[in-house]
């Protein structure tokens, strides 16, 4: 009798192997994978999954159609209904707040599974997920944000405490206030807080000019505000773009850490991080604060 070696034996195993899987009495589901096992692998019919006669997707008709096809036409879909959520903002050179809106993405997995299930003549509607905007108008509604984090604050005290000086540091706070600064984006004094107009409120009072020359003008005390506000973007890390020092040192910072805001001269900076910044500002106890909060991440459910 003639003897076999180990790798004629091994051979011959894998040819039974296969004529099992072609000649087997099992055929196939039309709407679930045709899965085969062998001792520690499994092996899927690359052509076990069809969609049901008559099945729609949104009216759509997709029957006969393969896994693959499917997963093409879904994420087609997902192309036309996704929609990225918005966050809630306050009004350039207003103190009105916008609220967020939520977004919704389409679940790819879900729906392929969805219609893999469907009957014949079943019209399927997508898996939509909804999601949350990280930043809420309740957010930006209460002095401290819930579930955040302080990354960087500052704070001057407001040496010259006269009537129309004071007015003009409040105004300038509150247009400042619940301010959001999305990943990447560039913020701006003028555009956020805008020069300052008897329409927004402001007064008029002494300021420093070009040079060193004194003059009467609308907007005297901004530039405290401004200045505490560039050291809070110093600390918290943020890309300053544009600033511009005073033509003579300022005695609420020291000297080198001031940012003067003039018609021409503006104090911009970019949010280099991934997450939303939140930006307070207040006056307390004559002094200027400026404080920059994160939302904390919070683990998909």
């Amino acid at each position: 009798m003639r003897k076999w070696g180990r790798n004629t034996a091994i051979g011959v195993c894998s040819i039974v192997f296969l004529v099992a899987i072609g000649c087997g009495s099992t055929s196939p589901s039309p709407t679930k994978p045709h899965i085969m096992k062998a001792p520690g692998r499994t092996f899927y019919h690359p052509q076990a999954f069809t969609v049901a006669n008559g099945v729609r997707l949104q009216g759509n008709v997709i029957e006969g159609k393969t896994e693959e096809e499917v997963r093409s036409f879904v994420k087609l879909l997902a192309y036309r209904i996704d929609k990225m959520p918005s966050d809630a903002y306050k009004r350039e050179k207003q103190t009105g707040i916008i609220p967020e809106e939520k977004g919704w993405q389409v679940d790819v997995d879900a729906t392929v599974k969805k219609i893999r299930l469907a009957q014949p003549g079943e019209n399927v509607e997508p898996v939509v997920k909804t999601i949350p905007p990280k930043i809420t108008k309740d957010d930006l509604m209460v002095p401290i944000p819930p579930n955040s984090r302080r990354i960087g604050t500052f704070s001057t005290p407001i040496l010259d405490r006269e009537t129309t000086r004071m007015e003009t540091i409040k105004r300038t706070t509150q247009l400042l206030n619940n301010t959001v600064l999305e990943p990447g984006h560039e913020f701006s004094f003028h555009r956020v807080v805008g020069m300052a107009t008897r329409e927004k409120g402001f007064t008029q009072r002494t300021v420093y000019g070009d040079g060193v020359i004194i003059q009467q003008e609308i907007g005297g005390g901004m530039c405290q505000v401004s200045s505490t506000l560039y050291n809070v973007a110093l600390n918290a890390g943020m890309k300053v773009t544009e600033r511009h020092p005073h033509s003579k040192p300022v005695p609420y910072v020291r000297q080198g850490h001031d940012a003067t805001i003039y018609d021409d001269k503006d104090f911009r900076f970019i949010n280099p991080t991934k997450d939303p910044v939140i930006i307070k500002s207040w006056v307390e106890a004559d002094r200027v604060y400026v404080t920059f909060y994160q939302k904390e991440k919070t683990s998909s459910p």
